[in-house]
């Protein structure tokens, strides 16, 4: 009996749960042009108005471990290195 009184609660929650996944908005951002690359880390970076003339200009994706030395124990990924 006790039972009985939560399957509406629990039909009413997974309906709730459904509708807020399907309403969340898509958003599709393009990584097509103009972006820039320095192999390091510069401080000033985040600023709108820095001056990136001096960094390389690269399509998206982009590994800059093609410009350095291979090191089998640095690059480690998921993949088998044969």
């Amino acid at each position: 009996m006790i039972k009985m009184k939560f399957i509406p609660f629990t039909l009413l929650l997974c309906m709730f749960f459904i509708h807020r996944a399907n309403s969340q908005e898509r958003h599709i951002i393009t990584l097509k042009k103009d972006w820039k690359f320095l192999k390091g880390n510069d401080e000033m970076a985040f600023q709108e108005d820095f001056d990136d003339s001096d960094w390389q200009t690269v399509s998206v994706p982009h590994d800059w471990a093609i410009y350095g030395p291979f090191d089998k124990e640095i690059d480690k990924q998921l993949v088998a290195i044969t």
